[in-house]
């Protein structure tokens, strides 16, 4: 029996499966109730095979298709393609610096 997980907040749904045909018959399955927009839709890999050239998986309703990426972000979080789940905080880092160095510019050392 293959587990599938998915987690929902607001609009945003992240559907987990263990193999990308298992996905695809997930996909097919929420045809019926939703609407997926394969222009804000993309697919990620994670496991041994994550490299591998693989089909896209198809929307039924319209014929497109999800790219490939190698990382995506979700709910601010950036998630990677690799053999682990493993998430980047590069971004966030970077940004929260920038934040503090354009705060500290200004107020200096006097607070």
């Amino acid at each position: 029996m293959n587990t599938v997980y998915f987690v929902a907040l607001a609009d945003d749904i992240l559907l987990l499966a263990p193999s990308v045909n298992v996905m695809q018959s997930l996909v097919n399955a929420l045809k019926t109730g939703l609407f997926i927009s394969s222009v804000k839709s993309i697919s990620l890999r994670i496991g041994r095979r994550h490299t591998n050239d693989c089909q896209n998986l198809v929307i039924p309703i319209d014929g497109n298709s999800f790219d490939w990426e190698s990382s995506i972000r979700y709910l601010r979080v950036y998630i990677d393609c690799a053999v682990h789940f493993r998430c980047l905080y590069e971004v966030v880092k970077r940004k929260f610096y920038c934040s503090f160095n354009g705060i500290y510019g200004k107020i200096g050392r006097k607070a």
